[in-house]
C-alpha cells in the first residue's frame, strides 16, 4: 500500500479516538455509568473499540516512512495499548472473571470473534534486534538446550507380553502366505507359458501392436490434460478461484516483499533524520548561537535595571526551577506597585491600632505578598467585601440538609446508604492514558492534519521542526552557561551599590543549627554473592549450565484454535474460555506488558502467572510463544533441568541469586519452571530424585521482589497435588488452559493430517467430523500422537493403492489411555480455590440471598435484638 493510505489511516484513528475520548466520559447524566451492569457494558464497549483502534494504529506505525509522524504515532500507539490494558483490568474488576462474554456486544457493533484478537506489536522485536542477534550467537556458540515441548507424554497403553507375540505370529504368519501365494503364482505362470509354446500361437502383428499403443497413450494424455480442462471450465463458470501461476503475482507475496521493501527505506530515512538533527542543530549554534547569548544577557540587564528603577533595590536571582524553564524569558516586564494609602499608614503607626485580623484577611496578605506586584490595600478591602463567596456544591447541600426536619433527616439518612456513589463506576478514574491520548490527538491536529506536504512525496523528515526544536535546545544550553556569568554579575552589582552607599550591615549570626536525630537503621541490604562478576560471564555459565535456553520459535499465530460460539452464549458462574480467549489472556497479562516500557500505577502488575491444564494442552508450547513473541531470556528453574546442579544450600542460594541478577540485567526475562506442584508437594515421591523443594524459600524470597519487565511462569498438570497456600503465594494469578473444543478439534484434524500425509485431497475417505466427536475430551497433543502413529511414510506409499480410512484411526483411538473424567472435578475445585474465582462465587451467592436474610447476618442492632426478645 501507498504512503496515502497509511496518512488516510492515521486520519481516521484520530476520529475514532477523538470518539472514544468523547464516550470515555460522557457528559449527559443520563448516560452516565449507574450500576455494577452498566459499568462493565460501558468499560467492555470501550475495549472493544480500542483493539480496533489498536490493530489500525499499528499497523500504521509499522509501515509509515516519515520519523517524525512515527515518534509521534508511536506515543499514540502506546497510549492506546495502555489504556487497552486499563480497561481489561476494569473489567476483571467488576466481574471477577479474566474471561468474558462479549457475543451482545459483537453483535451490536457487527463484528466478528476474530476481530477480538490482538497482534503482538511488531516493533517490540524489531526495536532489540541488534541485541537478539548477539544473545542467539552467544546461545549458539555455548551450544544452549532449547526450552522443547515435553515428548515424555505417553498417550497410548503399554505393549504386553502376550500382545508382542501376538503380533510377531500375525507378522510371521503373513510372511509365509504372501511367499505360498507368489510360489503357486509363479507355478500358474510357467504353465500357461508352456501351454502356450504347445499351441504354437502366432505372435501379434507389428500394426496391431502399434495400434494398442497409440490407444493407451492417447487416453493418456486425455487424462494427465483433463484437470486443466475442468479448471478452465470452472474458472470461465466461476465456480472456483483462478490459479496464479507466478509468484510476483500472488498478493501475499507482492505484499510481504513491498513490506520488506518499506522496512528498508524506514531504517535509510531514520539515519537521515538522525544525522540532520546533529548537522542542524551545529549550524544553529555556528549561526545563531552569539544572537542568542547577546540577546538572553540584554534582556536580563534590562530586567534587573527596570527592578531598580520600579522597587529602588536589585532583585533576587530566579530560583532554578523558574530559569530552567524553556519559556521563561527575562525581558517578562515589571509592574509598578500602587501608592498606598496614607490611612492606612497611619493607622499602622498607632501603638493602640487593632491587631486582630478576620482569618481570610490575613490569608490574602499572605497571597499578596508572595507575588511581585502589590495591589492597593483599601481596594483589597473593598473587594473582599463586595465579592461573594462561592458555595461548594456539596456546602449547599450540607446547608439545605441542616435546615430540613428531624423526621426528614433521618429518612434522608436512610437513602442516602442506599444509594450508590456515582465516582464508584467511572471508567476513566484515575486513568493516565486519556490525558496521553488527548495530548496525541492534539499534535495531529495541530501539526500534521492540516499539513500540506506536497513536495514531499518521498515522506522524508521536515527540516524546518527540527529548527524549531533545535532552537530550542541550543537556546537552553547556552543558558545553562551564561546563567553562572549572569549570576555573578549581579552579585557584584549588589556588593558596589552596598559598598558606595556606606550601608553594608555585618550579617546575623545565624543559630547554631540542631544536631540531626539519628536516622532508624534501615533493612540491611541483600549481599551480592557475584559482586567481582561480570554480567556477560554469570550469563555464559547459566547457558553452559543449561538454565538458560533458547525457546523453540512460536508464534501465537502459529496455533490452532477456534471461537467456541456456543459457550459463551449464558452468563455461568465459571466461564469455561475457548482457546481463543486464552491467546487474549496471554496477550494482555503476559506479552504487552514485558514489551511495554513503563506501565502505570493503573495497571495492576502481574510478575507470576501459573499455567495449569492437564497433559497435552500446551503449556511448554505457550510458554515458548510468550518467550519468541517478547524477545526475552528464557530461565528454566524445572526439578528436572536443575537437577545435580549448584548442589547444597549454598548452591541452591548462588544458582537463584545468578538467575534473578542476571533476569534483571537481560529484562525482558521469562523464569519457567514446570511441575511446579512439586516445587510445593508435601512428600515428593521416592522416584523423582531432583530434590525439587530445595529451590522453596528461596523463590518465595525472590518472587516477594520480582519488579520490572521480569515474568515468573509455572505450569503443572497436578496443581492440587501439593500445598496450594504456598503454590498460590508465589504465583499471584491462575490460567487454566482448557481442552479443545469441537471446532478447534475438528480443526486440529485437519492440519494433522495435512501435516503428516500431505495434500488433503488424497484423504477423502477420512470422516472428521465422526473423529472430532470421538476425541472429545481429547488434548491436542493426543490427536497429534494418533495422527502421527496412524500417518507413517509407509503408510502414505500405499495411500494411493490403498486410501486412508476413518476405521484406521479408530482401531489405534481404541489402544489409547482412556481419560479420568474425576481429574475434571479435580481441576474445577482447584480453580475454585483461585482468590479471583474466590470473589466471584461470593458475588454469586451474595447475590442469590434474600436482602432480609442478609441484614439480620450482618449482626446488626435490630437482629440482636430480636434474638434478645425470643430469649
Amino acid at each position: 500500500m501507498s504512503n496515502a493510505t497509511y496518512i488516510r489511516y492515521w486520519n481516521e484513528v484520530n476520529d475514532d479516538l477523538q470518539q472514544q475520548l468523547e464516550y470515555e466520559s460522557p457528559q449527559d447524566s443520563v448516560l452516565m455509568s449507574k450500576d455494577k451492569a452498566s459499568s462493565f457494558q460501558h468499560i467492555a464497549t470501550l475495549y472493544v473499540k480500542y483493539i480496533q483502534i489498536y490493530k489500525k494504529i499499528e499497523q500504521t506505525y509499522d509501515q509509515i516512512l516519515q520519523p517524525q509522524k512515527r515518534r509521534v504515532i508511536r506515543e499514540i500507539l502506546l497510549a492506546v495499548i495502555g489504556r487497552l490494558l486499563e480497561a481489561k483490568h476494569k473489567m476483571v474488576e467488576i466481574e471477577n472473571s479474566d474471561f468474558f462474554v462479549l457475543s451482545d456486544i459483537l453483535m451490536d457493533l457487527k463484528l466478528l470473534p476474530e476481530d477480538l484478537i490482538i497482534p503482538v506489536p511488531k516493533f517490540f522485536m524489531e526495536d532489540r534486534e541488534k541485541q537478539l542477534e548477539i544473545n542467539k550467537s552467544i546461545l549458539t556458540a555455548c551450544n544452549a538446550k532449547s526450552l522443547e515441548i515435553d515428548k515424555s507424554t505417553q498417550y497410548f497403553l503399554d505393549l504386553s507380553l502376550s500382545d508382542a507375540v501376538r503380533i510377531f505370529q500375525i507378522n510371521e504368519r503373513g510372511r509365509q502366505g504372501y511367499i505360498r501365494a507368489k510360489y503357486m503364482d509363479d507355478l500358474k505362470k510357467q504353465a500357461k507359458h508352456e501351454q502356450d509354446l504347445e499351441n504354437n500361437v502366432d505372435e501379434m502383428d507389428v500394426g496391431d501392436a502399434a495400434l494398442k499403443i497409440q490407444k493407451i497413450y492417447r487416453g493418456y494424455l486425455v487424462r494427465s490434460n483433463y484437470p486443466n480442462v475442468r479448471r478452465k471450465d470452472h474458472q470461465f463458470l466461476e465456480m472456483t478461484y483462478p490459479q496464479i501461476k507466478k509468484d510476483d503475482e500472488n498478493p501475499i507475496i507482492k505484499d510481504k516483499k513491498n513490506r520488506e521493501r518499506r522496512k528498508v527505506l524506514q531504517k535509510q530515512y531514520e539515519e537521515d533524520y538522525q544525522q540532520a538533527l546533529i548537522d542542524i542543530k551545529e549550524k544553529i549554534r555556528k549561526v545563531e548561537g552569539s544572537d542568542m547569548k547577546e540577546t538572553l544577557q540584554d534582556n536580563f540587564r534590562q530586567w534587573y535595571m527596570e527592578y531598580k528603577k520600579v522597587f529602588g533595590k536589585l532583585p533576587e536571582f530566579p530560583a532554578d526551577k523558574t530559569w530552567q524553564d524553556p519559556e521563561y524569558r527575562f525581558n517578562e516586564k515589571v509592574v509598578a506597585p500602587l501608592t498606598e494609602d496614607p490611612t492606612e499608614e497611619n493607622d499602622k503607626g498607632k501603638k493602640g491600632g487593632t491587631k486582630k485580623k478576620s482569618k481570610s484577611e490575613s490569608d490574602d496578605k499572605k497571597e499578596g505578598e508572595n507575588t511581585t506586584t502589590s495591589d492597593n490595600k483599601s481596594n483589597e478591602a473593598s473587594n473582599k467585601n463586595s465579592q461573594p463567596t462561592a458555595a461548594s456544591p456539596s456546602e449547599n447541600a450540607q446547608d439545605t440538609l441542616k435546615k430540613a426536619g428531624g423526621a426528614k433527616k433521618a429518612k434522608k439518612g436512610k437513602k442516602a446508604e442506599e444509594e450508590v456513589d456515582p465516582e464508584e463506576f467511572k471508567t476513566d478514574k484515575n486513568s493516565k492514558y486519556i490525558p496521553l491520548i488527548k495530548t496525541g490527538c492534539d499534535i495531529y491536529e495541530a501539526d500534521w492534519k492540516n499539513k500540506n506536504e506536497k513536495n514531499n512525496f518521498a515522506q522524508r523528515h521536515d527540516s524546518e521542526i527540527i529548527k524549531n526544536d533545535k532552537r530550542k535546545e541550543v537556546e537552553s544550553e547556552i543558558k545553562v552557561r551564561v546563567v553562572e556569568i549572569l549570576k555573578e554579575e549581579l552579585k557584584n552589582l549588589k556588593l558596589a551599590l552596598e559598598s558606595g552607599k556606606g550601608k553594608k550591615k555585618k550579617g546575623k549570626k545565624g543559630k547554631k543549627g540542631k544536631k540531626g536525630k539519628k536516622g532508624k537503621k534501615g533493612k540491611k541490604k541483600e549481599k551480592d554473592l557475584t559482586a567481582n562478576r561480570t554480567i556477560e560471564s554469570l550469563y555464559e555459565e547459566l547457558v553452559q549450565a543449561g538454565i538458560i535456553q533458547s525457546p523453540v520459535e512460536l508464534h501465537l499465530k502459529d496455533f490452532v484454535y477456534d471461537y467456541s460460539i456456543l459457550e459463551n452464549t449464558m452468563e455461568k458462574q465459571i466461564i469455561e474460555p475457548c482457546l481463543l480467549d486464552l491467546h487474549q489472556v496471554l496477550t494482555e497479562y503476559c506479552i504487552l506488558p514485558l514489551g511495554f516500557d513503563s506501565i502505570s500505577e493503573s495497571i495492576p502488575k502481574i510478575n507470576s502467572i501459573l499455567l495449569f491444564g492437564p497433559k497435552g494442552v500446551g503449556k511448554n508450547a505457550y510458554v515458548n510463544a510468550i518467550a519468541t513473541e517478547t524477545g526475552a531470556t528464557l530461565f528454566n528453574l524445572s526439578p528436572r533441568n536443575t537437577m545435580g546442579q549448584y548442589p547444597g544450600k549454598a548452591g541452591v542460594v548462588k544458582m537463584l541469586h545468578m538467575v534473578f541478577k542476571v533476569a534483571e540485567a537481560c529484562a525482558p526475562s521469562i523464569i519457567c519452571i514446570n511441575e511446579a506442584e512439586m516445587v510445593f508437594a508435601k512428600k515428593v515421591p521416592k522416584d523423582n530424585p531432583s530434590e525439587p523443594r530445595r529451590i522453596k524459600k528461596g523463590l518465595i524470597k525472590y518472587a516477594k521482589k520480582l519488579k520490572g519487565k521480569i515474568l515468573l511462569i509455572g505450569t503443572s498438570h497436578k496443581p492440587w497435588d501439593c500445598d496450594t497456600k504456598g503454590l498460590l503465594s508465589v504465583f499471584k494469578k491462575g490460567i487454566m488452559i482448557p481442552k479443545p473444543d469441537y471446532n478447534t478439534r475438528y480443526l486440529l484434524w485437519k492440519y494433522y493430517i495435512k501435516y503428516y500425509g500431505g495434500e488433503w485431497s488424497s484423504f477423502r475417505l477420512v470422516n472428521i467430523s465422526l473423529l472430532t466427536k470421538l476425541t472429545d475430551k481429547y488434548t491436542a497433543g493426543a490427536i497429534k500422537a494418533l495422527c502421527e502413529r496412524v500417518i507413517t511414510e509407509k503408510r502414505i506409499t500405499t495411500n494411493k493403492m490403498k486410501p486412508l480410512h476413518t476405521n484406521e484411526f479408530i482401531m489405534q483411538l481404541a489402544e489409547m489411555i482412556p481419560i479420568n473424567k474425576d481429574d475434571d472435578k479435580l481441576y474445577k475445585s482447584f480453580f475454585d480455590k483461585l482468590p479471583i474465582q474466590k470473589k466471584r462465587l461470593a458475588s454469586f451467592t451474595e447475590g442469590d440471598e434474600d436482602p432480609k436474610n442478609k441484614k439480620d447476618a450482618k449482626g446488626g442492632k435490630d437482629a440482636k435484638a430480636k434474638k434478645g426478645k425470643k430469649k
